[in-house]
């Protein structure tokens, strides 16, 4: 249905579980990466257009600069425009132990809350502006300006989203 209905609809390649972030880590090298991951990109782009993006995410995780640094190349390679979001499942780093208690109770119990193997920390809490761009850092200089300009494309993004939520 959604492919029916892609006009006006923004969409990424997502975070590191998704299956381009899985093509990129999964490949031996670069380069085999980007030949393996470009035909799920095009797939992509014949549906969304330009208004798909290929997505950067750190949260510290060492797949994930792996993912990022092949993402850059592949956006290199195929002209799609960078994101580069926050992958938050909470409001607050205080709100991971609350979120791994309803995670706990999702799965009806079957891990016990504190020996659960949860794949969000703390981290995957809303960031500041600040925050995001203390991240550059975790790249190398010549990466800086592109992954800048992959966040000021989620601002530009985020500026003409239009959302209303009426309580009731």
């Amino acid at each position: 249905i959604i492919i029916l209905n892609t006009e006006g609809l923004f969409a990424s390649s997502a975070c590191i579980g998704s299956e381009i972030a899985q093509v990129l880590l999964k490949a031996g090298t670069a380069e085999e990466a980007i030949n393996n991951a470009r035909p799920i990109v095009e797939d992509f782009y014949d549906m969304f257009g330009d208004n798909f993006r290929l997505e950067l995410q750190d949260h510290g995780i060492p797949e994930q600069k792996i993912i990022n640094l092949r993402m850059i190349a592949l956006s290199k390679a195929t002209g799609v425009k960078l994101l580069w979001t926050n992958d938050s499942h909470f409001l607050r780093e205080d709100d991971f132990e609350p979120h791994k208690a309803l995670v706990c109770i999702s799965r009806r119990g079957q891990d016990k809350l504190h020996t659960i193997n949860h794949v969000y920390k703390p981290d995957h809490a809303m960031k500041s502006t600040d925050d995001m761009l203390k991240l550059v850092n975790n790249y190398p200089p010549h990466l800086h300006d592109t992954i800048i300009d992959s966040m000021k494309e989620s601002e530009r993004i985020a500026e003409m989203c239009s959302f209303g939520f009426t309580k009731g």
